[in-house]
């Protein structure tokens, strides 16, 4: 009878350790579900700013580009009128602010 107590006692062992087994195997699933869907939200939030990298950088170049042609107006002694002068700052700014935007994206 001592045997099979102890044969007893290896079976609930066993059964212990396979139920504690399959515990960890189903959260190790769980994980890798979980870091899967992860990689690829990483993916696309890379992917958007790369994009948002792209479009800052095309509006800093327009706004270089503006700030060119009006330093080259300065310097030709081109005098702008108002009416000139306040378009200009409009354009600017609105450049700015699409800068700001994105780069609060």
């Amino acid at each position: 009878m001592a045997e099979l107590s102890k044969y007893d006692l290896i079976l609930e062992e066993l059964n212990s350790l396979e139920k504690h087994f399959s515990m960890l195997s189903r959260k190790n699933k769980e994980l890798l579900l979980k870091s899967e869907s992860l990689e690829l939200l990483n993916a696309q939030l890379s992917a958007e700013n790369t994009g948002l990298n792209k479009k800052i950088a095309e509006l800093e170049a327009r706004l270089e580009g503006v700030i060119k042609e009006n330093n080259s107006l300065r310097s030709n002694g081109n005098s702008l009128n108002l009416k000139d002068k306040e378009s200009l700052k409009l354009q600017i700014n609105e450049l700015i602010n699409k800068i700001d935007f994105h780069l609060r994206s």
